[in-house]
């Protein structure tokens, strides 16, 4: 019940707002601002099915920790700019507390940061107003080629009873059952969080008194990461001169994506199934096509067969043109299935604008210097 009412709320509110928008003789302003409700209401929508995917992946034993080299502080500095503004929202003081030795680290900076920022969320929902939450970092023991980091999030808020305190570890469970019709969330947050800080090796203990606050805190150990010098800034990769196919069965889809390519200056052609990709590969003339950007899941041929039926053409630049993957499916499997027939690259549908245009950029230059 509560999975079906959270789900339905942001729905109710992107249909809702989108009638209104729809409506004749609205004003400009009136337009922006159910555009701006819609697109909140669409990014907590996402949240929710990100968290239901999570837990699937978890119960499933699927989900793997990513190990990937990363600045702790570079991390801790992004989490900050969310949460303040969360606080500020409610006049909530947001301290940081960092006392580390090393800063760059070997692990799987996204879950990290996820548990991290669960557990902040949680804090400042359950804060009152002039409040106060704070991030306790420490670095408590170093070893070989690790060290053990302390993490704590501790509030001013609410506080929960002894007898709730196992419960909110629960899936689809929360602590308190007052007004229920006014908390919001699946109350799959702070199991996710634990289940990731037990793939990490620790558990998350909780310290609280009804009206005292609370505190989540918990201790890893971590690899030492390479030091590394910060990257130059990015230029803007200009894509002048490039022509992409787009091979997207739903039209909507379609629309979107060749807006933000045009946006970006390619030239773009558009197919709807991967039957009419490989034909149209086929007659044309060799190297007409920088990349094509797939779709997976379509009808009369899918992604993966008009990716291998390409990739066996008897023409060198079908072995070679940049092929990348678009797909509402997000778990590893997909990922594995794209690479294995013969794909340079996946973006998850909803697709992140910058995330497409990077990728685009390093394919299709990739290919270039080959």
């Amino acid at each position: 019940s509560r999975m079906s009412h959270e789900i339905r709320t942001p729905m109710n509110g992107i249909i809702g707002m989108t009638a209104i928008a729809l409506q004749q003789e609205q004003s400009q302003e009136r337009i922006l601002d159910c555009l701006q409700k819609i697109q909140s209401s669409s990014n907590y929508l996402l949240g929710l099915i990100n968290d239901i995917l999570d837990m699937s992946k978890i119960e499933s034993g699927k989900m793997k920790l990513e190990l990937m080299n990363f600045n702790l502080q570079e991390m801790l500095d992004t989490i900050k700019e969310l949460i303040i503004t969360q606080a500020a929202v409610k006049d909530i003081d947001f301290i940081q507390d960092i006392d580390v030795r090393h800063n760059w680290l070997l692990a799987d900076r996204m879950r990290i940061s996820q548990v991290l920022i669960n557990l902040l969320g949680n804090a400042v929902k359950f804060t009152p107003a002039k409040g106060r939450v704070t991030l306790t970092v420490q670095e408590i023991r170093t070893e070989e080629e690790a060290a053990v980091f302390y993490f704590a999030v501790r509030d001013t808020g609410i506080g929960i009873p002894k007898e709730d305190q196992k419960r909110v570890f629960r899936s689809f469970e929360q602590a308190s059952e007052v007004n229920p019709s006014k908390q919001q969330g699946t109350g799959l947050g702070l199991s996710i969080s634990s289940r990731l800080v037990q793939l990490m090796g620790s558990n998350i203990q909780l310290e609280s008194e009804p009206g005292e606050g609370s505190t989540f805190s918990f201790s890893i150990s971590l690899k030492l990461g390479e030091n590394m010098e910060e990257e130059v800034k990015e230029e803007e990769i200009s894509f002048k001169g490039c022509r992409i196919l787009v091979v997207e069965d739903n039209e909507l889809n379609a629309e979107i994506a060749m807006t933000l390519l045009e946006e970006r200056d390619f030239a773009v052609d558009c197919v709807y199934n991967g039957a009419e990709a490989v034909e149209r590969i086929r007659t044309t003339a060799p190297g007409t096509y920088d990349v094509i950007l797939m779709d997976i899941m379509m009808p009369v041929m899918d992604g993966l067969e008009a990716t291998r039926t390409i990739r066996s053409m008897e023409r060198e630049d079908c072995h070679k043109i940049p092929i990348v993957a678009m797909s509402a499916n997000a778990f590893d499997d997909d990922l594995r299935k794209s690479v294995e027939c013969g794909m340079n690259g996946h973006l998850s549908k909803p697709v992140e604008v910058d995330k497409l245009y990077r990728m685009l950029g390093e394919v299709i230059f990739a290919n270039r210097k080959d």
